[in-house]
């Protein structure tokens, strides 16, 4: 089973990771319509096809075998004094959970990988990232009517691009994406493993 989470965290991973690449590689995130969402949605739906797919190939492969040993036990006659023993462990939700969030993690750190790269390999395009927001910050602070002296909107200009500097980091990015996509893989082997055992 763990050769198979590796796969398909992996696999699904490189797909979620292509999508981050894709918004900062083709500024995406500049405009404000349904164009620089694709990467975002994206990302959450890859997620969830990865994990319901990996949590019902699972529960189907498990079904398989402990239909393959019954068969097995039956067509095999064992003296009275023989103990069957089960080969295949029980398939438990703990064990899908585990396998779900293990495949969620490798997704996210494939993501985190490519924010990686482009801060550290793609300067110019992260600069143009990080001017952009300064910029909506700067816009936001002109239209505040409330900060009415120069010195509370140079200190709001400062405390706003202090947070920026914070949220651009990779290890509050790796926080966030780690988060939202055990969160997801949870959620989402819950849905698959309740409608699988109805």
């Amino acid at each position: 089973m763990l050769k198979r989470v590796l796969i398909y965290g992996v696999a699904f991973g490189s797909l979620s990771a292509s999508m981050v690449l894709i918004n900062f590689f083709n500024q995406l995130y500049m405009h404000r319509n349904a164009l620089s969402a694709i990467p975002t949605l994206s990302n959450i739906f890859i997620l969830c096809f990865g994990v319901y797919f990996l949590v019902k190939q699972i529960i189907l492969e498990s079904t398989e075998n402990a239909q393959a040993e019954s068969n097995r036990t039956l067509k095999e006659k064992p003296s009275k004094n023989a103990v069957v023993e089960s080969k295949n462990k029980p398939l438990t939700l703990g064990k899908i959970l585990f396998a779900s969030l293990t495949m969620s993690l490798i997704a996210a750190l494939c993501n985190v990988a490519a924010y990686k790269h482009i801060q550290t390999n793609q300067p110019e395009r992260f600069q143009h990232f990080k001017a952009m927001q300064i910029g909506a910050i700067d816009a936001y602070i002109a239209k505040d009517v409330t900060l009415t002296t120069i010195v509370k909107k140079q200190e709001k200009r400062e405390l706003a691009i202090s947070n920026l500097e914070e949220k651009l980091k990779v290890g509050t990015y790796a926080s966030f994406e780690i988060q939202m996509y055990l969160s997801l893989g949870m959620i989402i082997t819950l849905l698959v493993y309740i409608a699988k055992k109805k």
